[in-house]
């Protein structure tokens, strides 16, 4: 990475509007700044041909959905040349149904377009700065599609920070961003621990529990205080990530699962008491395991943020019985691309197949104990 003296305008402004992307993973999702990237984009409208031939989804959304990427995708230098990105401007000119040769196709080209798609924002911002796109289509297509990757946004945030140490110039941004693209998932262990445990019995039982003194000794372990607070116990995890801050947040939302379950159980009220903070092995910061803030619409004119979001909210999409089970890897957190099939006005890309639950998405699991979740794919 090449250093200069004083950081180009360019490359500061990319930085800064990185660095305001990234700024609050808990920022409700109608206020955040970024939009779904556009191999992303290209996926879901093909996963919504699948649904539009079970009649989930109706043409019309896909219709829609089909000219808005059209309109958008033509411009992004991360595509491929001009040929590859007319073909799929032509594609996009179609009814994409399921089984049709213009979907196979663009599943072909899908598939060509995730490798090195940000080795191919470096071709594209390694020129003088009169032939370059604008730092906000730059700085919005690199953090999209690393979001998209499943890094967590206080982890790209710090990442982006350090470049604006660093003093780095715009092919220097573009080249980090290509290498943090090539990563892995890694494995990390994290920690989950319980003030109240309602069932004790059954989660003793399980290999990846963990009583008071072993947890107390998993901290010091890992080099974490255990001065100021008490356990009754907690879980060990082992999640794929790509990141620590990651792992962090799926163990939360395994937590809030559990949590919100709990509050339903008729014999023993009060239900799940975490500690307020998650942590994970090799990262010194403890996470915090309070849930991000939800959003509420009292009128279909107003929305506005609560701190947390109540009980019935975290129930609502998951079953009622208790204790829970978190053999699967948590549900993502509601997106903004969830409701705009049905919103014809709104310029974003979208999430085909939005229902209560999200077609795509796994119901969720039941049954007790919680254990560990699956590993997930290594992003491509």
């Amino acid at each position: 990475m090449v250093s200069t003296a004083v950081q180009d305008p360019y490359a500061r402004h990319v930085l800064a509007r990185m660095s305001d992307f990234f700024a609050d993973e808990r920022t409700p999702w109608p206020r955040r700044l970024w939009d779904i990237g556009s191999v992303l984009a290209l996926e879901e409208l093909w996963e919504a041909g699948h649904w539009q031939a079970h009649n989930v989804l109706s043409s019309s959304a896909c219709d829609w959905q089909r000219h808005e990427l059209k309109a958008i995708l033509g411009r992004d230098a991360g595509l491929g040349d001009r040929d590859l990105r007319k073909e799929i401007t032509n594609l996009l000119s179609k009814p994409l149904l399921d089984p049709s040769p213009e979907r196979r196709r663009l599943k072909e080209v899908i598939g060509h377009l995730r490798p090195g798609y940000l080795d191919r924002w470096v071709t594209a911002i390694a020129v003088e700065e009169a032939k370059r796109v604008k730092p906000e289509r730059f700085s919005r297509t690199v953090a999209a599609h690393l979001l998209d990757l499943g890094y967590s946004g206080l982890h790209l945030r710090d990442w982006a920070r350090g470049l604006k140490t660093a003093r780095v110039t715009a092919t220097d941004i573009a080249e980090s961003a290509a290498e943090l693209a090539r990563a892995r998932t890694q494995t990390f262990d994290v920690l989950v621990a319980l003030d109240k445990v309602p069932h004790r019995e059954l989660a003793e039982a399980l290999p990846n529990w963990l009583d008071k003194g072993k947890v107390g000794a998993w901290l010091r372990e890992h080099g974490h205080s255990t001065a100021g607070f008490r356990t009754g116990g907690g879980f060990v995890y082992h999640l794929q990530a790509l990141d620590p801050l990651g792992a962090a947040d799926q163990a939360r939302q395994l937590l809030d699962r559990m949590t919100a379950r709990s509050e339903f159980l008729r014999g023993r009220r009060g239900g799940v008491l975490p500690l307020p903070f998650i942590w994970v092995a090799g990262y010194d910061t403890p996470y915090r395991s309070n849930p991000r803030p939800a959003v509420s619409t009292s009128s279909p004119s107003s929305t506005r943020a609560t701190s947390t979001r109540s009980t019935a909210e975290d129930a609502s999409t998951t079953p009622s019985n208790w204790p829970p089970s978190a053999t699967a890897a948590p549900s993502p957190p509601p997106s903004p691309e969830a409701g705009q099939l049905s919103s014809p006005s709104s310029s974003t890309p979208t999430t085909p197949g939005a229902t209560e639950n999200g077609p795509g998405r796994p119901s969720p699991p039941t049954g007790w104990p919680p254990s560990s979740p699956a590993p997930g794919p290594a992003p491509s």
